[in-house]
Parts: structure tokens; C-alpha cells; sequence
């Protein structure tokens, strides 16, 4: 009963917590698009004050860009199509200075508007994809079944995951960063082990004994 009780409890608080967490994540994102829309109107507002062969519209680039680091793909395609209209419209409805110029500086504008919007979009799911990926062999190797380490080349512990640590009943603190010949229980196995790694030997079924926290 003590044990279900503690774990509805951390049940209740995580989801607190993550309630907490998409709560405030919501409120950035409002934050964010609050922003963008005030950024794009005072481009727009300025853009109306300046003749046309000046290049106001090209704020609009950075804007969209930052727009890439948080924005949906969706929201990036709006943003876009936003800076794009509201590019044509100034000239139709506030037209001043070289038309020619005005429209050679626009057309410059929208390219790289969609270029940026669409190649952009491309590269940030390519990261997200990666990220994701790599945070979920991450999370499989932490909780693998089996201990695994890494140990760099001068045989200090890099990195050990759960079950390795629960194996030896050791905490992080205490075995990663450490020589990893303090823990095995044969000194000539983990040299002679160390030696071939670093003559880039692979090693498959060697055996080796490794001494618990406990002694034994």
C-alpha cells in the first residue's frame, strides 16, 4: 500500500509538473508570436514612411528567420506569406520614389523570403528528426538491460549508464570519472584489455571480474 501511495503520489507530481511545463511553454510561444506580429507591422509601418527604392522590406528576412528557430512549419509558411503581402501592398497603396527600383528591391525580397522560408523549414525538421533520434538512443542506452561504459583513452570512465552503476552498487559521483582499473578486480586484464583498445584491437567475449562497492 506505501508503495502505491508513493508511486500516485509521484504520478500526481509529475503530472503537476508537466502541466506546469506545457503551461509556460504556451505562454512563450504566445510571446513569441505576439512579437513576430508587432516586429512584421513596425517593418510595415516603417516601410510606408521611406520611399520605395530604400530596402526597409528586407527586416522582414531576420524577423522570418528567428521565426525558423521556434515556429511550426505552418506558422513559418504564414509568416512568409504575412512579409510577402504585406511587400506587395506597400508600393500598390503608398507608391513613391523609382518604380523601377521598387520592384527590382520586391522581387529580390520575395525569392529570398521563400527561399528562406522553405529551405529553412527543410533544415530545421532535418535537426528536429536528428535530435529525436538521438534522444531516444540515448534514453535505450541509459536504460539498456546490459552495463555499457566508455571509457576514453587513458582508461578514465567517460560515461556509465544505470545498470552498470546498479551492477558494482556504485552512484555516478563515484565511478564516472574514475580510473576504470580501480574497479576491476584483475589488474593485468583491464591493462592488457586498455592496451588493445588503443592498438585498435576489437575485443568480443572477453571476460573480466569487476569488484562491487561492497568489496565482494
Amino acid at each position: 500500500h506505501s508503495l502505491l501511495h508513493e508511486r500516485s503520489a509521484d504520478m500526481t507530481n509529475a503530472t503537476l509538473v508537466f502541466g506546469d511545463a506545457s503551461l509556460a511553454d504556451g505562454a512563450s510561444s504566445g510571446r513569441r508570436r505576439l512579437a513576430c506580429a508587432l516586429a512584421i507591422t513596425a517593418v510595415f509601418a516603417l516601410d510606408t514612411l521611406t520611399p520605395l527604392g530604400v530596402g526597409i522590406p528586407f527586416l522582414y528576412l531576420p524577423i522570418l528567420w528567428a521565426a525558423l528557430q521556434w515556429a511550426t512549419h505552418r506558422e513559418v509558411m504564414v509568416i512568409a506569406a504575412a512579409c510577402s503581402l504585406l511587400t506587395i501592398i506597400d508600393p500598390v497603396f503608398f507608391p513613391s520614389g523609382v518604380l523601377w527600383i521598387g520592384i527590382v528591391n520586391r522581387t529580390i525580397i520575395l525569392m529570398t523570403l521563400w527561399f528562406l522560408a522553405y529551405f529553412g523549414s527543410k533544415y530545421r525538421t532535418l535537426v528536429d528528426t536528428v535530435q529525436t533520434r538521438d534522444r531516444g538512443l540515448a534514453d535505450f542506452v541509459e536504460n539498456a538491460a546490459v552495463g555499457m561504459n566508455w571509457v576514453g583513452p587513458d582508461g578514465t570512465i567517460l560515461w556509465a549508464n544505470q545498470e552498470e552503476l546498479n551492477m558494482l552498487g556504485h552512484n555516478r559521483e563515484d565511478y564516472v570519472g574514475h580510473p576504470i582499473a580501480e574497479f576491476f578486480a584483475d589488474r593485468e586484464v583491464i591493462e592488457d584489455m586498455l592496451a588493445k583498445l588503443n592498438a585498435n584491437v576489437t575485443l568480443k567475449g572477453y571476460e573480466a571480474r569487476l569488484r562491487h562497492k561492497n568489496g565482494s
